[in-house]
């Protein structure tokens, strides 16, 4: 199965360096980070739910163990230089959070602490995504970035997000008290998905984003498009049941794995600074479902 957390991992001290660094690429390298440490808050509360929840614990705990040191390593890159004021904003949000996750990687019972990760998750969402719209800024007026770059960049890094978004609404409607707010985001949210897949992969000329000619990225697309058509089934099925089983859970987690590596590779292709290494190789569809 495919676990971006962990890939996130193994990329850390290329991306800090260039970060931390005065080259070229460092408008890039803020943005990635940025990006990153985004889409962590999300799947650090989805992958809490899982576990609270009860569906496949050793495997989210292992999830949940990468995406908490992806997200410390994450924020301690960003917080050298200019960027520093930003990335103590988010620490003072992700210290409650933080000691939450902690305890459940110790074994405690989760049920203590998720609500203390759905409650921190706001104001930590509200700041990484300030952090994320000033790289953001930086990143388009960096050298050589085109609309269509920036365009692209924000979508793919939107469906990373998504992805997690998906879910974290999926496993809250396992609750019997989930409401219908839930279960009308979480169709909100699949229309937003379906919608920023078809804008990557054909463009939008009237607003700048062009279709992409790049080999390795229309690879990824395809394979992003095979695996939602096997993860958007599950989804369609606990929204027409108005709830999930755990069964319906720990099938969706397994796509929306490879779904979200499908989208951070293709972050990786734009914004991964050069000396990570090769392109990250894409799985052969249907890679990733166990």
């Amino acid at each position: 199965m495919l676990k971006s957390g962990f890939a996130r991992c193994a990329s850390f001290a290329a991306i800090v360096f260039a970060a931390n660094g005065a080259s070229a690429d460092q408008a890039h390298s803020q943005l990635y980070l940025a990006g990153q440490l985004h889409t962590l808050v999300h799947e650090t509360a989805a992958s809490v739910c899982m576990i609270n929840a009860g569906v496949a614990v050793e495997a989210e705990m292992q999830t949940l163990l990468a995406a908490h040191q992806s997200f410390i390593k994450t924020l301690a890159a960003l917080s050298e230089g200019e960027l520093a004021d930003q990335a103590r904003e988010v620490k003072e949000n992700w210290l409650p959070v933080d000691a939450a996750i902690s305890m459940i990687l110790a074994g405690d019972t989760p049920a203590k602490y998720a609500e203390a990760v759905q409650a921190g998750k706001g104001p930590l969402q509200f700041t990484t995504l300030s952090l994320l719209d000033q790289t953001s800024a930086n990143y388009e007026h960096a050298e050589g970035v085109t609309m269509s770059d920036v365009l692209t960049v924000d979508l793919a890094e939107r469906q990373e997000v998504f992805v997690q978004m998906m879910k974290l609404m999926a496993c809250e409607m396992a609750d019997e008290t989930a409401g219908t707010e839930v279960l009308a985001k979480l169709e909100d949210t699949m229309t937003l998905y379906e919608a920023s897949m078809d804008a990557l992969t054909n463009g939008v000329p009237a607003i700048g984003l062009a279709a992409p000619e790049d080999y390795a990225v229309n690879q990824v697309l395809a394979a992003a498009a095979f695996d939602w058509q096997d993860m958007k089934p599950v989804l369609e099925k606990i929204v027409a049941n108005r709830g999930a089983t755990a069964e319906d859970l720990n099938g969706l987690r397994l796509r929306a794995g490879a779904v979200d590596a499908r989208m951070a590779s293709l972050v990786d292709i734009y914004l991964a600074p050069v000396d990570t290494g090769p392109v990250p190789q894409v799985a052969a569809l249907g890679e990733g479902v166990e």
